[in-house]
């Protein structure tokens, strides 16, 4: 029984079914009984059972015409279509050479005929490497090995004449996705044999925009190095600039800033700036660059807010600190109204209403309602920034249009400790007034 079951699993491990090769679990199992069947178990040398330049290692069907070997850089091979599928399969192996495990390279010309010359082996078995980018339709493979990372493959194609600028269905050139790996060597691999930079993606991504939103530095400066264009658009109107402000990735915006990015370009649904795209992440290295470079302090969005609303609405009590100490003005209204102070009363943010409250922000300013910070702080339930709404003084007994006051709304929440000090806050009050 152990036998027929021994037999069963090898049928399975030789199928000569490539289709298999898209199972990650099944590349799990070859890789383990290759390594097997490979070596001796006694000082790892390998078994000479099979000769890779004969049979494919992976289906093993043997070469021919219409099935030739691709002549790695380690000197083993692998049959066009199994290579094509390797790449595909998203393993950890999938950059491997499937004997050796070494990176897969493929041979330059110059290397491919000493092998042929030196073994002594039939040309006609191997594709030339003037025929690799034609058999897999130009960049197809290029782009296929930058897609899973094997960069080393990628730059052996390059060298061999890959078309650079072929595009994928949704649009992605080798450089794209060069820039979004962050494969720096492959990228000026590219940018060296002439690849294009003004290449858009089907969301209007180019490979400078693609760098920025990953943070790949030295990847971004080669295309700047390379004239890409700082200030193209996504179809959202995003620039490489805000992308990376909004990443937060500091030492790729200090260089388009550096390079001369616009401070000014807008989003196109919100009309955000990269340095509203900044403070509203928190992102306190990016702020203080576009501060250094002169970006507008007073630039609103689409909402009206500014910088410094957009920090404090998201909480970031050390951006607002930065915008404050630049000079962004705390008694600017957006174009409903609303202060910065409100926006931190009414939604906790204690740090940013004591930043504010410093900066000299005005406690008892009110919306065409009526509303003030106090009264957001009181009927939201946050004590802390009650408390420091009244250490600025902030009337207590001032009403809204409707006629309800901070307490009022305190005690219709229910938040029966803020009621207390704001009763006893009036109550002293009145004290004084009656006194003076």
């Amino acid at each position: 029984m152990k036998n027929a079951n021994a037999q069963n699993t090898d049928c399975i491990f030789l199928s000569k079914h490539v289709e298999f090769l898209h199972s990650k679990v099944f590349f799990q199992h070859y890789f383990v009984n290759m390594r097997d069947y490979l070596f001796s178990g006694q000082d790892d040398e390998p078994r000479k059972l099979r000769d890779s330049c004969v049979e494919c290692p992976v289906c093993l069907e043997p070469y021919a015409n219409e099935k030739k070997a691709v002549l790695l850089s380690c000197e083993h091979c692998i049959c066009q279509e199994c290579l094509r599928h390797l790449l595909k399969s998203e393993t950890d192996y999938t950059c491997l050479c499937p004997i050796c495990r070494r990176s897969i390279r493929v041979m330059s010309t110059q290397e491919h005929n000493k092998f042929i010359n030196d073994k002594n082996v039939s040309n006609e078995t191997f594709l030339k490497p003037s025929e690799i980018n034609k058999i897999f339709n130009n960049s197809t493979m290029l782009i296929d090995s930058l897609t899973a990372d094997c960069v080393e493959l990628a730059s052996s194609l390059i060298d061999l004449g890959a078309n650079l600028d072929a595009q994928q269905n949704k649009g992605w050139t080798a450089l794209m996705f060069a820039a979004r790996g962050g494969h720096e060597q492959v990228a000026r691999a590219l940018l060296e044999k002439g690849a294009s930079l003004k290449s858009k993606n089907r969301d209007g991504f180019t490979p400078l925009m693609l760098s920025a939103y990953k943070g790949h530095y030295l990847v971004a400066q080669a295309l700047i190095n390379a004239g890409a264009r700082l200030d193209a658009k996504d179809r959202d109107g995003f620039t490489s600039l805000m992308l990376s402000a909004y990443k937060g990735h500091y030492l790729v915006a200090q260089a388009l800033i550096d390079a001369g990015a616009s401070l000014k370009s807008r989003t196109l649904k919100y009309a955000n700036t990269a340095l509203i795209l900044a403070t509203a992440k928190g992102h306190e290295n990016v702020v203080k660059a576009l501060l250094e470079a002169k970006a507008s302090l007073k630039a609103k969005n689409k909402h009206g807010n500014t910088a410094l609303m957009e920090a404090v609405l998201h909480g970031r009590g050390n951006v607002v600190n930065v915008l404050l100490e630049a000079g962004a003005d705390p008694n600017k209204a957006n174009a409903k109204g609303f202060f910065a102070l409100m926006h931190a009363a009414q939604s906790g943010h204690v740090e940013c209403v004591k930043a504010l409250l410093e900066a000299d922000a005005a406690v008892d300013a009110q919306l065409p309602s009526g509303y003030t910070a106090l009264m957001y702080a009181a009927g939201l339930g946050h004590d802390e920034c009650v408390r420091e709404l009244l250490n600025a003084n902030a009337k207590v007994d001032a009403a809204a249009k409707n006629g309800a006051t901070a307490l009022r709304f305190a005690i219709g929440k229910g938040y029966v400790e803020i009621a207390q000090l704001l009763r006893e806050r009036s109550d002293t009050s009145h004290s004084i007034q009656q006194s003076v």
